[in-house]
């Protein structure tokens, strides 16, 4: 090979070789902040981008063709799945129960409920480039009310009164949804079905004893109410996020129409139940109704690994159209609204 070839063939190998520089500085100095990352036309994935930087993909964005910034929320993964322990208060009226227990003298019960312990457990799966489907429960067994009154004198004489008093409700709620994510922004939306179980009962027994020894001494009367809300229908929502280092907030609402299916039954009376001996007349009754549905939240979360981060937050439920036994004053309730609210601690681990 003479110089002259010899020359131009080392000033081609030079070209190929500052050009295959150029476009590798391209590529790894291309900065990549937490929480943004900046798409050209077409990224593949590349090993220089962490765990938390891209979310639920392992494949090329085909972003418009000038570099756009992208705000980010999750790790790219396949499924997630978090777990909550929730405190909620159930907005309803204290029950209130008044008996006649004769000669001009009465009594009356009142139980109260406050906040109750629960837990709500989620799971998700990508479904495609930016959406995944969501299981979702939220169950609480039962706010609770408690009264006992043992032996207490009234009007005057030697006869006693005593009453066990017990309140009851619960909630359980199932949710499936579909959530399609913006690429360029921490913002969903999703759209799906829910079914929701709310009842509650409470039951009051109170007796009269007047002390005189014979079989007819003690007087019972019971009271009881029931009300069963079964929900199923459609809802709607939307959610919106912000990533400040390892912190995460994020708060979002949706809105559901329920087909309401109802039941109640208790005890009949006017005013007050007679405490004679002689068992109060009760009904029962179903039927349905439409109910609408507002569901609110918002959450601050911590980022303890690439996978895995720690959150509180805030939950309400508000309800139109339920029946509810402590609206019940000796016969059929018709339809109120019902709030729930609190708050929750938990975790959340993607995969």
């Amino acid at each position: 090979m003479d110089r002259r070839n010899f020359s131009v063939l080392a000033l081609l190998c030079l070209t190929v070789l500052l050009t295959s520089s150029r476009r590798t500085l391209a590529v790894e100095t291309a900065p990549i902040q937490p929480g943004i990352a900046t798409l050209g036309p077409s990224i593949e994935p590349h090993s220089s981008i962490q765990p938390g930087t891209i979310p639920y993909q392992d494949y090329a964005f085909q972003a418009a063709a000038d570099s756009q910034p992208i705000r980010l929320l999750q790790p790219f993964s396949k499924c997630y799945a978090s777990l909550d322990f929730v405190m909620l208060s159930r907005s309803a009226d204290d029950l209130s129960v008044s008996f006649d227990l004769g000669g001009g003298n009465s009594a009356e019960v009142n139980l109260s409920h406050g906040l109750n312990p629960g837990v709500r457990a989620t799971f998700g799966v990508r479904t495609g480039p930016t959406g995944h489907f969501q299981v979702s429960y939220l169950g609480i067994n039962e706010w609770t009310a408690d009264n006992r009154t043992a032996d207490v004198l009234f009007g005057g004489g030697p006869t006693t009164l005593s009453s066990v008093d017990e309140y009851r409700a619960s909630l359980n709620d199932l949710q499936f949804n579909l959530v399609a994510m913006d690429p360029y922004a921490n913002f969903d939306l999703l759209f799906g079905f829910r079914v929701i179980d709310q009842r509650d009962e409470a039951e009051s027994i109170v007796s009269t004893d007047d002390q005189l020894g014979n079989p007819n001494s003690i007087t019972t009367e019971r009271a009881f109410a029931k009300a069963a809300n079964t929900l199923l229908g459609l809802q709607a929502g939307a959610n919106y996020g912000y990533v400040f280092g390892p912190l995460t907030f994020q708060g979002g609402a949706k809105f559901g129409v329920f087909y309401n299916d109802t039941s109640q039954s208790g005890t009949i009376f006017s005013n007050a139940i007679v405490v004679d001996g002689t068992p109060e007349p009760t009904f029962s009754t179903d039927g349905g109704d439409v109910s609408f549905m507002g569901d609110f939240g918002g959450s601050l979360s911590y980022l303890v690994t690439s996978r895995a981060s720690i959150r509180i937050g805030y939950q309400g439920l508000v309800f139109s159209d339920l029946l509810q036994s402590t609206d019940r004053r000796g016969a059929p309730s018709g339809p109120s609204g019902l709030t729930y609210h609190g708050v929750y601690a938990g975790m959340e681990i993607l995969r």
